[in-house]
C-alpha cells in the first residue's frame, strides 16, 4: 500500500510540474493586462488617497510624467506594505480588501517594479493548493480509486478554464479556493461525525474543523461577496442533512461557527454591507434579481461554462450519463454491491446542489455575461463530474473499466476545449507597443480621452511614456495647439479613445500641424498613433 502510494505520489508531483510549465508557457505569450487586472495593481498599490486617476484634480490639461502613471500601479520603496491604503483604496471601490493586501504583500517584496509575473505567481500557487485540497477532497470522497484521484488533479490542472482563472489577475482564483476549502471542511467534519460517535479525541478534532470553517467564511467574505452565495449553499445543505440525522450538537456548532464568521468579516471591514446593499454593483444585482430573464441568463451562462469547462462537450456528456441511467434501469442489470458510503453520496450530493442552486442564483443577478462570476464553484463542478462518472459507470462496470472510460472522457473535453484556442487575456500586440514606446523613448503624448476609467487601459504603457498630455476634448484646434506648441521631436504619440472618431482626428491633425505621416501602434479601447515629419 505504501509503494502503491508513493509512486501515485511521483505521477502526480509529474503531472502538476507539467501543469506549472503550461501556465507559465500562456503567461510568457500573456503581452499585457486587462482593464480590471491593472485595477488589481492600481487598487493594491497606489497610496494617492485617489487610486482611481481620472478622478484626481490634476488629471486633465496637464503635462504628466511616466512616474504619475507608474506610481499608480507600483509600491513604493517608502510606502511598503502600506495595507492602511490598500483597506482605503478598497472602500472606494466595490470590492473587500483581501485579495488586494495580498498582491500588494508580494509587489511590497519588489518596490517600484512593475510585472505580470506578480500576479501570475500568486495564482501559480494558489493553483498548487487548490490541487492540494481536491486531493484530500478525493481521497475522501474516492479512497480506493487512486487512479480518479489522479484523474481529478490532471483534469483541473490541464481544463481549458481553469488555465483562463489562472490567466486573470485578479481575486477569483484565491475566492475558489476559500470554497473548495469550506467544501473540505464540511466533508471532514460529516465524515468524522459518521464514523467516530462520540470518541473525545476525534470530536476535539471536529471541534478544530469548526474553527477552520470560522477563518474560511471569514476569508471568503474579505475576497468576493459571491462567496458568500457558495457558503450559504454549502452550508445549507451540509445544515439539512444534520438536522435529517439528528445531529443537534453538530447543528449548533456549525451555525454559530457560519454566523460567528459572518459578523467578523463585518467587522473587520464594514464598508462590505455599504457595498452589497448600496453600491453600484450591489444595487445592480439586486435589480438584476428582480428584473432579469433567467431563462434567458442560464442559456447564456450555459454556454459559457460549456466552452470554459467541457470543451462544447456538455450536451453529449448530458447524453452519454442519461442513456447509461436508463439503459442500467430498463436491463435492470444485475448492479454490482456498490462501492459507494451513505457518506460519499451525501457528500457528493451537498457539492451538486450547491453548484446547481449557485449557478442559477448567480446567473440571475450576474451583471454581465462572463465566466469569471463562476469560477468560485469550478473546483466542486469538477469533483462533481469525475465523481458522479465514477459512480455512475462503477455500477455496472469493474473499477479498472471505470477509470478507463473517464480518462477518455476526460481527455476528449480537455482535447475539444483546447482545440483551436488560446489561453485568454494575453493582449496580444500589448508587446509590439511596449517595443515601439521604448523605441522612441523622447517622444511626447497627446491622449484624447473621455475623462473615465478606460485610462486604466493603458496604465502600464503610459507608464513607459516620456510625458503625456490628457485632454477631454476633440477640438482640433486645441489639440492642434499643443502638439504645435510641445511636439518638437520628430515623432510623437496620440492616443485617442474608441468614442471618438480616431481617423478623422488623426487626419485633422496632420492638416494642422508639422507632422506629415501617421502609423497605427495598437489598438484596445483606443488607438495609439505614431505621428512623424
Amino acid at each position: 500500500m505504501q509503494k502503491s502510494r508513493m509512486k501515485q505520489l511521483i505521477v502526480i508531483i509529474m503531472i502538476l510540474l507539467l501543469q506549472c510549465s503550461f501556465i507559465i508557457y500562456w503567461g510568457i505569450k500573456k503581452e499585457g493586462l486587462g482593464c480590471d487586472e491593472l485595477y488589481s495593481y492600481e487598487l493594491a498599490n497606489d497610496t494617492s488617497g485617489t487610486p482611481f486617476l481620472y478622478e484626481r484634480i490634476d488629471y486633465l490639461n496637464i503635462w504628466h510624467d511616466a512616474a504619475y502613471f507608474k506610481e499608480n500601479i507600483t509600491v513604493q520603496p517608502g510606502n511598503r506594505f502600506s495595507f492602511y491604503h490598500v483597506v482605503d483604496n478598497q472602500i472606494q471601490d466595490v470590492h473587500p480588501p483581501l485579495y488586494y493586501l495580498l498582491l500588494n504583500s508580494v509587489c511590497s517584496l519588489f518596490p517600484n517594479s512593475y510585472s505580470k509575473w506578480l500576479g501570475l505567481g500568486i495564482n501559480i500557487i494558489l493553483l498548487l493548493i487548490s490541487q492540494w485540497i481536491l486531493y484530500r477532497v478525493a481521497t475522501m470522497l474516492m479512497p480506493d480509486d487512486k487512479y480518479m484521484q489522479v484523474i481529478l488533479l490532471a483534469f483541473y490542472g490541464f481544463s481549458f478554464g481553469i488555465v483562463n482563472l489562472v490567466m486573470y489577475i485578479r481575486m477569483y482564483m484565491l475566492v475558489s479556493v476559500w470554497v473548495l476549502v469550506l467544501y473540505y471542511f464540511i466533508l471532514k467534519i460529516m465524515k468524522m461525525a459518521l464514523d467516530t460517535g462520540q470518541d473525545s479525541r476525534k470530536m476535539e478534532k471536529i471541534a478544530w474543523y469548526h474553527v477552520g470553517v470560522f477563518v474560511t467564511i471569514t476569508c471568503g467574505m474579505l475576497t468576493h461577496y459571491y462567496f458568500v452565495i457558495a457558503a450559504f449553499f454549502l452550508s445549507g445543505f451540509y445544515v439539512l442533512f444534520l438536522i435529517y440525522t439528528k445531529k443537534w450538537k453538530l447543528v449548533g456548532v456549525y451555525v454559530v461557527s457560519a454566523f460567528g464568521a459572518m459578523v467578523n468579516s463585518v467587522a473587520i471591514f464594514p464598508e462590505m454591507l455599504m457595498h452589497i446593499f448600496g453600491g453600484y454593483r450591489g444595487t445592480e444585482n439586486i435589480d438584476n434579481l428582480k428584473n432579469a430573464n433567467l431563462l434567458q441568463n442560464v442559456k447564456v451562462f450555459l454556454k459559457i461554462l460549456n466552452e470554459q469547462l467541457f470543451g462544447k462537450l456538455l450536451i453529449p456528456l448530458l447524453a452519454v450519463i442519461v442513456v447509461c441511467r436508463v439503459y442500467i434501469h430498463v436491463k435492470r442489470l444485475a448492479l454490482q454491491e456498490s462501492r459507494k458510503s451513505l457518506f460519499f453520496r451525501v457528500g457528493l450530493g451537498i457539492g451538486v446542489l450547491s453548484v446547481i442552486c449557485y449557478f442559477v442564483l448567480v446567473s440571475k443577478i450576474s451583471i454581465m455575461p462572463q465566466w469569471r462570476f463562476f469560477s468560485p464553484i469550478y473546483p466542486i463542478l469538477m469533483i462533481a463530474l469525475i465523481g458522479g462518472g465514477e459512480y455512475l459507470f462503477g455500477k455496472v462496470l469493474s473499477q479498472k473499466k471505470t477509470c478507463i472510460i473517464m480518462a477518455i472522457i476526460c481527455g476528449c473535453i480537455l482535447g475539444a476545449g483546447w482545440y483551436g484556442n488560446v489561453a485568454e487575456g494575453l493582449w496580444e500586440g500589448s508587446a509590439h507597443a511596449e517595443e515601439v514606446i521604448k523605441s522612441h523613448s523622447e517622444a511626447k503624448t497627446l491622449y484624447i480621452s473621455k475623462n473615465d476609467f478606460k485610462v486604466v487601459d493603458w496604465d502600464n504603457l503610459l507608464a513607459q511614456m516620456n510625458a503625456v498630455y490628457i485632454t477631454d476634448t476633440d477640438d482640433i484646434a486645441y489639440n492642434a495647439q499643443i502638439i504645435n506648441e510641445y511636439g518638437q521631436e520628430d515623432v510623437m504619440f496620440v492616443l485617442v479613445e474608441y468614442e471618438y472618431n480616431d481617423k478623422e482626428i488623426i487626419q485633422n491633425l496632420l492638416d494642422n500641424t508639422e507632422y506629415d505621416k501617421a502609423q497605427m501602434v495598437y489598438k484596445r479601447y483606443a488607438t495609439l498613433y505614431l505621428l512623424e515629419r
